[in-house]
């Protein structure tokens, strides 16, 4: 996301849903999606569903895991796989179109003296206090000259 003067100019999601498996044997189970999830652009999906009902979710492409079967993906938006022991990607996902941010990003940046400066970073969120985030990663890119 590129803001300039608290004007959002781009804006981008590249999501994974991640999977931890420890079920002895090979047992199959499903994952079931939003049923107003489209993938890929213009008037109709690559799956056949509308883009422009309110309330869908559009992603621009997305891949999955050689384990996962879309045979019901069309009908009911669920994976089907048989996991492997361990962690994996199930579904890899990328978003380019304009969306609210569930987040406000404010810095401040001053010249503390020669060579020197402070960042001060401010986070606010904008969903409501039912719903919960975890694990946020806000990344600085900072000159390579910093050193700390």
């Amino acid at each position: 996301m590129l803001v300039l003067q608290g004007y959002i100019l781009t804006s981008e999601i590249d999501g994974t849903i991640q999977m931890k498996s420890y079920l002895i044997g090979h047992h199959g189970i499903k994952l079931a999606l939003n049923e107003d999830i489209t993938i890929g652009r213009g008037e109709s999906s690559v799956y056949g569903y509308s883009s422009t009902s309110s309330g869908t979710i559009i992603l621009d492409d997305c891949d999955f895991h050689e384990s996962v079967h879309l045979d019901n993906f069309d009908s009911d938006r669920t994976l089907s796989l048989v996991p492997s022991d361990g962690e994996c990607s199930v579904m890899n996902y990328r978003m380019t179109h304009e969306f609210k941010p569930p987040f406000r990003i404010k810095a401040l940046i001053e010249e503390a003296r020669a060579l020197q400066a402070e960042v001060i970073i401010k986070l606010r969120v904008e969903f409501p206090s039912s719903a919960t985030a975890n694990t946020i990663l806000v990344q600085i890119p900072l000159p390579s000259s910093t050193s700390r």
